[in-house]
């Protein structure tokens, strides 16, 4: 989005997603240790980004539309906090 504004921006199933690259078997420490590395690359890209590129930088997504990055950056930090609280119950089953 920053380096293309109005990119199309793909919709995807996470739950096929999940089952096609079969996330039940990848071990859990992988899989907390893959997502702080994404996170990390992520935030160390935001950062270099001034907050004019936030508002500007956009993509266009097939079902809700136009996002700039500020609104993507607050949908996915809901998303991920969704995220870690499935993984903190999975946690407290074992």
């Amino acid at each position: 989005m920053m380096a293309t504004p109005g990119v199309q921006l793909q919709w995807w199933d996470e739950h096929l997603w999940s089952e096609k690259c079969d996330y039940v078997h990848v071990p859990l420490k992988k899989s907390m240790a893959t997502f702080r590395v994404l996170r990390e690359a992520n935030l160390a890209l935001l950062r270099t980004a001034g907050t004019g590129a936030w508002e500007s930088s956009y993509g266009i997504h097939e079902k809700r539309g136009q996002t700039n990055i500020a609104e993507l950056v607050i949908m996915e930090a809901a998303h991920d906090l969704n995220h870690l609280l499935q993984m903190k119950h999975l946690i407290s089953l074992k």
